[in-house]
């Protein structure tokens, strides 16, 4: 009993640091239900701290509805304003309680200013300079007063009582500070990444994070992991200094996370100059094309000139080719010398074959699917690779057969937001039995032929590693895995005959399994009852014929 309740304890502490930072995050329907499972566990039935903010987060949710339903016109929005206000002190870890509501506010007035409703917009910007004063709700509460005072030729109530408590001293004036304060660090860090001086940077986003009030400040974090991120990728930019490819592949990966780096722009400018000039070199015209147009995007000067060049070699060189073509129809209409008639090759004899053994392997893009009975859970795409063998029966047959075993190491993983930080992670090995049925199409060429394969697979996972990164959970329970799932895949390829005996064929496949996972516990969310796996990747199959 005593391995059981500790084991409740944790189970508990782990649910409620979730809910409390779900609470920071402002995210009250999942702090709710975290909440509520807590009220699940034994012995935490009656818990009355979990009980009261499971009640909290209520009153925050209908305060909230009830604000929207007046930011949408339905209701007056002064009650609902209120209403809203008097709750925060419910949450004062949520740092962006005010942050959010201010954000609504304003862009509900601008919409009624840009409508011509001055009344309310000037009413709505004072009601936001007072939640969250600085100096861009300020100018336009001013500018929206400005046509106030063009309607009523007066002032606006909500301009003349900032105007009265701007001018009267304030004994604490902290708030301001500290928010000017924030604002300017977080300007210069960004200048700073601007201009590729990433260690300056990253100091000013961690001294950002030291302003009071901005502890959590998620910007500041999700830069920093931006600039670790690029700090990588300039290593490899050093190391692949006579390599353009390599230039170019790493200054486009840091270019999508720093559009804006001024050191980054001309690196890549000049590689894909270069890279175009090999291209030119061999002739690749349009291949040369699209990497001058590259580096024209990127600021290269004088690729107009160069793009014009290819053009030209472009159209000359088709005019070359309908010449070479005019040409050999000529030569076929001239009457040819009385010669030897050359005999005709006998055509490929089939060797039967009853049964052939294909080694197979394929790398694919599994689109994961986690589902919790109301909506997917957020799980990045993931490069995941097989191998292993088939069976074929009747290989040079229009219709085959086949039976086989693949082996695969599944792995991927949740993430939050914008698919930056990763919460828990999946990482099993999968045995997988194709049996299906391919249908072979041949071609004019008789070593090719274009082949069509559909089927089911028996999926039996196996060892699994279950991470949890936001609760520091690690977990090789197999049964979190189903024994053995079902799915089905299709497919297209072609294959092509490299001797009597063998041939290679590579085929475009789509998968599909579900309920691979057998979730049925209280994990880091809320309870998982099942999990799909979509596998759309390439295969290559080496067929030896045996029989």
């Amino acid at each position: 009993m005593k391995g059981q309740v500790t084991t409740d304890a944790q189970e508990y502490q782990q649910y409620k640091t979730m809910a409390e930072y779900s609470m920071t995050e402002g995210d009250y329907e999942k702090a709710r239900k975290l909440w509520r499972i807590c009220l699940t566990l034994p012995k935490y039935e009656n818990d009355t701290k979990a009980q009261q903010k499971a009640d909290d987060c209520t009153k925050i949710i209908a305060a909230q509805q009830h604000y929207q339903k007046a930011l949408n016109g339905e209701e007056d929005i002064m009650p609902a304003f209120r209403d809203l206000l008097k709750l925060q002190p419910i949450s004062p870890q949520d740092k962006f309680f005010k942050t959010r509501i201010t954000q609504q506010i304003e862009q509900t007035a601008d919409k009624y200013l840009k409508e011509g409703n001055v009344e309310q917009a000037t009413k709505l910007f004072g009601y936001a300079y007072e939640m969250t004063p600085v100096v861009g709700l300020a100018f336009k509460l001013e500018q929206a007063d400005m046509k106030y005072v063009e309607k009523y030729q007066r002032n606006s109530l909500p301009y003349t009582n900032y105007k009265q408590k701007k001018n009267t001293p304030q004994n604490n004036t902290n708030s301001l500070l500290e928010l000017d304060e924030y604002a300017q660090i977080i300007k210069s860090a960004d200048e700073a990444l601007k201009n590729g001086n990433y260690d300056l940077a990253r100091r000013k986003y961690s001294a950002a994070t030291q302003v009071p009030g901005h502890e959590n400040d998620h910007y500041a974090d999700e830069q920093r992991l931006r600039i670790t991120r690029l700090q990588q990728i300039n290593k490899r930019l050093e190391e692949t200094q006579n390599d353009p490819r390599g230039q170019l592949i790493y200054a486009r990966d840091a270019l999508s996370l720093s559009p804006d780096d001024a050191t980054l722009r001309p690196k890549a400018a000049k590689a894909a100059v270069q890279v175009g000039d090999e291209m030119l070199s061999k002739e690749l015209f349009a291949d040369a094309k699209r990497y001058y147009q590259e580096a024209a995007r990127y600021g290269a000067n004088g690729m107009n000139e160069k793009i014009a060049d290819t053009e030209n070699k472009i159209k000359a060189k088709r005019q070359e080719n309908a010449k070479k073509q005019v040409e050999v129809a000529k030569q076929k209409g001239k009457k040819q010398p009385n010669l030897q008639p050359a005999k005709e090759p006998k055509p490929r004899r089939e060797m039967p074959t009853l049964v052939g053994v294909a080694i197979t392997a394929g790398a694919s893009a599994a689109f994961p699917i986690l589902n919790n009975g109301s909506s997917n859970i957020k799980t990045p795409i993931s490069l995941q690779w097989y191998g292993g063998g088939h069976l074929i029966v009747l290989p040079d047959g229009k219709f085959s057969p086949i039976v086989g075993v693949h082996y695969a190491p599944v792995r991927f993983q949740t993430a939050a937001a914008a698919k930056t930080i990763p919460l828990e992670r999946f990482a099993f090995d999968l045995l997988q039995i194709p049996v299906g049925l391919r249908y072979k199409y041949p071609m004019s060429n008789q070593d090719l032929s274009i082949h069509f394969e559909a089927g089911a697979t028996f999926n039996l996972p196996r060892k699994l590693n279950y991470t949890n990164y936001a609760v520091e959970i690690n977990n090789t329970d197999l049964n979190m895995l189903n024994n053995q799932t079902l799915g089905f895949y299709g497919g297209i390829g072609m294959s092509k005959y490299l001797s009597k005996r063998r041939s290679v064929s590579l085929m475009l496949q789509y998968q599909r399994t579900d309920n691979l996972l057998n979730l049925d516990y209280k994990d880091n969310a809320t309870n998982r009852s099942r999990a799909s796996m979509l596998l759309q990747g390439l295969s290559v199959q080496l067929i030896f014929r045996v029989f």
